[in-house]
């Protein structure tokens, strides 16, 4: 985002919050509220998903502040970092527990060098994952 000239604001301290960073666009002043989830998409099926109490306090946020809101993943099956604004995404498959998203809803943003993903907690079922294919391979920008 900072390389896009963007100014990123990030919390200083680790405790439970809403959000993990504000990023300013200094041309228009737009503010973007991101938050950064680090699990992997299902096995499966092509999809990733938030817990439904988080997605309802997104949408409250967004429409109290005005700001949008903006989801971040990084997901270490895929090795990607991948995001979509909540105003894209839907809500439509929900199991009243989980809100989930195809992952062709989500923009590729950044392939993970393997220095970075080794840094993140390994998939919790490695066999799970046996017979999926990465569905962001070859599509990163």
């Amino acid at each position: 985002m900072e390389k896009m000239g963007r100014a990123v604001y990030g919390r200083d301290q680790d405790s439970p919050h809403p959000i993990d960073f504000i990023v300013v666009n200094p041309v228009d002043g737009r503010v973007t509220l991101v938050d950064v989830k680090t699990y992997p998409r299902l096995y499966s099926a092509e999809r990733t998903g938030i817990d439904a109490e988080d997605w309802r306090k997104y949408q409250l946020l967004a429409e109290r502040s005005g700001n949008l809101v903006y989801l971040l993943f990084v997901d270490v099956f895929e090795r990607t970092i991948y995001g979509a604004f909540l105003n894209d995404l839907s809500d439509d498959l929900s199991d009243g527990r989980k809100v989930y998203f195809p992952l062709s809803s989500l923009r590729p943003l950044h392939r993970l060098t393997p220095a970075e993903a080794s840094n993140l907690s390994p998939v919790q079922c490695e066999t799970c994952y046996l017979l999926v294919d990465p569905y962001f391979s070859g599509r990163v920008v």
